[in-house]
């Protein structure tokens, strides 16, 4: 935080790392460390956070899965609301009046999925959904999901040969240089 009110007091760009935890294992204290030591940090106005990274050196696929609802909570939260004429709908308020419903309504249709976020990793079924089944703790079910990435074949490089051959050449040189 002092590093991007610095930068910002000479009027030059800076962003710091946050996001850090000592916990060493996934779990809600990785988190909450994770989002208090982000926070002061992207509030300020630049913050780039290791996802995945657990006790100072330990990078965890099963807290990088966590982490990117995390992150994405965090960019929807900062990213607040637009409030103009349209968003604010007052017209669509007058027409439906009290006790109204607007669920249904075309303006509502069109803002839902912009407006509201959704984790993937984290419980968002109601109570009673919870108790009529088993719901698996963000752990497991980001366990999961890092295993059937896994079993997945690897994706084709998004490079050409060419380009990587080049690229390796730039590495080779560079290291002969050292």
């Amino acid at each position: 935080l002092a590093v991007i009110q610095l930068a910002q007091h000479y009027g030059i760009p800076a962003h710091t790392y946050g996001g850090y935890t000592d916990a060493k294992h996934p779990s809600a204290e990785a988190g909450t460390q994770k989002v208090l030591t982000a926070l002061p940090c992207i509030l300020a106005g630049g913050c780039n956070l290791d996802a995945g990274k657990l006790g100072g050196s330990l990078c965890s696929p099963i807290q990088m899965i966590i982490d990117s609802d995390l992150i994405s909570a965090l960019r929807r939260t900062l990213r607040g609301f637009e409030v103009n004429d349209e968003t604010l709908a007052l017209d669509l308020i007058h027409e439906v009046g009290p006790g109204g419903s607007y669920l249904s309504s075309q303006h509502t249709i069109k803002h839902m999925r912009s407006e509201l976020w959704q984790p993937k990793t984290w419980t968002k079924d109601a109570y009673q959904a919870q108790i009529e089944e088993e719901i698996k703790p963000d752990v497991e079910w980001a366990l999961e999901r890092w295993h059937d990435l896994m079993a997945k074949p690897d994706p084709e490089p998004g490079i050409s040969e060419e380009t990587e051959r080049r690229l390796q050449a730039v590495v080779d040189q560079a290291a002969q240089n050292l």
